[in-house]
């Protein structure tokens, strides 16, 4: 996903128009906040609103905080690529037929990543893991502590040349889902096969290896919003990173004063204008979770060209590249729904489809989904927002960030812009 600080998503509680549903709020309620740094590299934030006069809804805080500190330490633990003891680096160290028996945890993230794939075409596919390495977006990159690898490329009077093609092409034949089985052993527990033929490169062998991380996250964001229902939690936030959020419902003093729960939710802008303030815009959100992908996070400029982390398993070059030119296109895709982890791999996907796909999408239904897309154009300062959002849940507030979409009477979203036009 995906840039790990939380100031790049800053939740502002602002009151929205008469319009929008109603409902009595506690005048006692304020909100106390909690942060974590480490879990996914990134910062997680919870914000809970009660009545902290009584000192039980203090109590029931720590206890909440403490239970969602252990969620991030399981799932990090567990499928993380970053730590060497996880159930997925262990397996990814394995050769073609290696066998590991794993957690339900990870059998139940290995299955949504599966059916994930399968739903977007294998647009979102966790075995294209060997060539975000080969790109250089892996931990040991990220870290800095990493052993290199022989396809590691040399730094050379400030220069990055791309990856060797050989490697691509080869590592490209380790993409697909299909050779990583699920099994259940003679006890019950579950058994990750890894199926898929190894490749060869000048003489050196590599092998399938996943990569969760692209819904981890999400699924973390869905184990906490779980958890602050069965507290009984009405009101509130929690976000891990910038690119997973949950929100429940907004009891800011300034909500309560229009006796509107929603949150205005702001989002960090994928690129800096010099009129924008950080911030492209800011919507409207209540009772949902909300994920974002793009090229705006790990990214590095070569040839005085921008490269992500976002792969295109069907080419094995980072979206909107093709061979070493990038393309005009979407630089970043926000979904709002019930599900962070579904959404975390959708808007993955997303990304690596061209704006009249995306425009099918939209007005196929979008899976029930509001979205919100950003196209941009090589070397220009103007940045197109396409959204099925209704114009009272949406405000743009970077002037170089135009809506370029309408909504007609039959409820299809319509292109207004000329982004793409000869």
């Amino acid at each position: 996903m995906k840039r790990s600080l939380v100031f790049l998503l800053i939740l502002l509680l602002l009151p929205l128009p008469a319009s929008h549903a109603q409902e009595e709020i506690p005048a006692a309620y304020t909100s106390r906040t909690k942060v974590a740094s480490g879990y996914f590299a990134t910062v997680s934030v919870l914000c809970l609103f009660d009545d902290y006069e009584d000192p039980a809804a203090n109590s029931r805080l720590e206890e909440t905080w403490q239970q969602v500190k252990a969620i991030l330490e399981e799932i990090e633990q567990t499928v993380s690529t970053s730590v060497p003891t996880s159930e997925i680096a262990r397996f990814n160290a394995l050769p073609q037929g290696g066998r590991l028996s794993v957690s339900p945890l990870t059998a139940e993230l290995v299955e949504l990543s599966r059916e994930m794939c399968q739903r977007t075409g294998g647009l979102y596919d966790p075995t294209v893991y060997p060539l975000v390495d080969l790109w250089g977006f892996s931990p040991r990159f990220t870290y800095g502590d990493g052993i290199p690898q022989l396809y590691d490329r040399q730094r050379k009077d400030g220069t990055l040349p791309p990856p060797d093609e050989a490697y691509i092409e080869a590592f490209l034949r380790l993409v697909g889902m299909d050779g990583i089985l699920l099994e259940r052993d003679a006890d019950g527990g579950y058994v990750l096969i890894k199926q898929t033929p190894s490749v060869s490169v000048s003489g050196q062998r590599y092998h399938a290896q996943l990569d969760l991380g692209g819904i981890a996250k999400g699924y973390a964001v869905d184990r906490v919003r779980e958890l602050l229902a069965e507290k009984g939690y009405e009101y509130g936030y929690f976000s891990c990173g910038s690119s997973s959020v949950c929100v429940l419902k907004s009891a800011s003093s300034s909500a309560k004063e229009e006796g509107d729960p929603h949150f205005w939710l702001q989002i960090n802008s994928p690129r800096q204008t010099p009129q924008g303030t950080g911030a492209y815009a800011q919507v409207s959100i209540m009772d949902c979770s909300l994920s974002s992908s793009g090229d705006y996070g790990r990214n590095y400029e070569l040839g005085g060209e921008r490269y992500c982390h976002i792969i295109d398993p069907r080419t094995g070059y980072p979206m909107n590249v093709t061979g070493a030119t990038p393309q005009e296109g979407v630089c970043t895709v926000t979904l709002l729904s019930g599900s962070a982890a579904e959404d975390d791999a959708l808007t993955t996907a997303l990304c690596l489809m061209d704006l009249p796909a995306l425009l099918d999408f939209i007005n196929d239904g979008a899976d029930g989904r509001e979205i919100i897309l950003v196209c941009y154009r090589n070397g220009c300062d103007r940045y197109e927002v396409v959204t099925n959002l209704s114009s009272s849940r949406i405000k743009l507030l970077d002037p170089a960030y135009v809506l370029a979409s309408h909504i007609d009477s039959s409820g299809e979203v319509l292109y207004m812009g000329t982004l793409f036009e000869p």
